[in-house]
């Protein structure tokens, strides 16, 4: 039940879906979690569970996200869940929509970068990229 312990995990999107039932797994394993999230008091308080309250399309609360994880001693997993579904057909999306998805890639291309950065400082790490629809 410990396979994790000793072990720090960064969960983009941690809230929610397949994002917050990776949390709970690092959790039981007993990793130190930092989720990623726009309403991260939806998800219940634990002793190693670190909560981040971010937009990951929004450039400037990335740029703050980096800042905190160049602070980290070590990072052994970083998680990208996080997505935005709009169901629509192909022909009715706008150039809003677009820009949407490229500010949410843009925030997912320099976390993971960073994270990138930290893990080859440290010796190597894990990185998983979640798609779903």
């Amino acid at each position: 039940m410990n396979e994790f312990k000793n072990k720090v995990a960064l969960v983009i999107g941690g809230t929610s879906g397949i994002g917050n039932a990776t949390t709970n797994a690092l959790l039981e394993g007993g990793a130190t979690v930092h989720i990623v999230g726009r309403n991260t008091n939806k998800v219940a308080d634990a002793p190693n569970l670190i909560k981040h309250k971010a937009d990951i399309s929004n450039t400037e609360q990335v740029a703050t996200l980096i800042s905190k994880i160049d602070t980290l001693d070590n990072l052994d997993y970083l998680v990208n869940a996080s997505g935005i579904f709009g169901p629509k057909p192909f022909l009715d999306h706008t150039l809003e929509d677009y820009d949407s998805y490229q500010d949410l890639n843009r925030g997912f291309f320099f976390i993971t970068q960073s994270v990138a950065k930290k893990m080859k400082a440290t010796n190597g790490g894990s990185i998983v990229n979640v798609g779903s629809m």
